[in-house]
């Protein structure tokens, strides 16, 4: 006789499909519940593999029916208006929601239809405030060089200057979309870039190297600070660049302005 082994099934009613198949090897042999059941892997009881042998002999179909599910308490119209009201309004809350579009039912079930959906809350990506003219002049530099290479790429030592500020706002703003709507203008939290600099720092990197991050210890950068800056620091990494690529590297600055050494 095989060992028994302890095992989860699907249920106190429900077999596995490997329970039914020895089910139904071991009937095919002795044609007898009594004699299958002594035999059995996995224990069950008497009424559930009567039952189970019932059925295959009745349908010769050894898969479960569906078991009917109770009906939905939201609508299909209202959830459609849910999609809309949660893409009308992303920063408000699900209970905000819920109580405005279906107050009738629970926020689980409201959140349950919008996972469905692939909406869910997430924070606000944050990116600088951007004009129309700038977004236009970045979408114009991307296509102009949509064609380089990684090789291309190697050659670009990239820099650019950050300011720590006081007094940025820290809440953190969440909204309603999908995975592949992050960056898509309602769901994105933007910020002023200005305010009471505290401290400069300039950095570059080229492929997949880091080179000088420093703090600039000034009041302000003019163009002297910035010549300075560049002549100290930028003219070892250039150098850099020309003895690994074996190419002349290009200087890309911050504005997005390209320099050919």
């Amino acid at each position: 006789m095989p060992p028994r082994i302890k095992e989860k099934t699907p249920g106190i009613g429900r077999l596995s499909d490997i329970e039914k198949g020895e089910i139904m090897r071991l009937w095919n042999v002795h044609q007898s519940v009594a004699k299958v059941l002594p035999q059995l892997t996995y224990p069950r009881q008497d009424s559930v593999v009567r039952k189970f042998i019932q059925r295959w002999q009745q349908r010769r179909d050894y898969h479960d029916r569906p078991t009917p599910s109770r009906p939905s308490k939201v609508s299909g119209r209202d959830q459609r208006h849910l999609l809309r009201a949660a893409k009308a309004n992303r920063s408000q809350t699900l209970h905000e929601l819920t109580k405005s579009v279906t107050p009738n039912v629970s926020v689980r079930t409201v959140n349950r239809i919008l996972a469905k959906e692939g909406i869910k809350t997430w924070r606000a990506k944050k990116r600088p405030k951007l004009t129309e003219d700038h977004a236009a002049e970045h979408l114009r530099w991307a296509l102009c060089y949509a064609y380089w290479t990684e090789e291309d790429w190697k050659q670009v030592i990239w820099s650019d200057e950050c300011s720590v500020e006081k007094s940025k706002d820290p809440r953190t703003v969440w909204v309603f979309r999908t995975a592949y709507e992050k960056w898509d203008k309602e769901c994105i939290q933007t910020y002023e870039k200005a305010g009471e600099v505290k401290l400069m720092v300039w950095g570059c990197f080229w492929g997949p190297y880091r080179e000088t991050f420093v703090p600039l210890i000034v009041k302000s950068v003019d163009r002297f600070v910035y010549h300075d800056l560049l002549e100290n620091l930028l003219l070892p990494v250039l150098q850099r660049v020309r003895e690994t690529t074996g190419a002349d590297p290009i200087f890309m600055e911050d504005n997005s302005r390209v320099h050919k050494n």
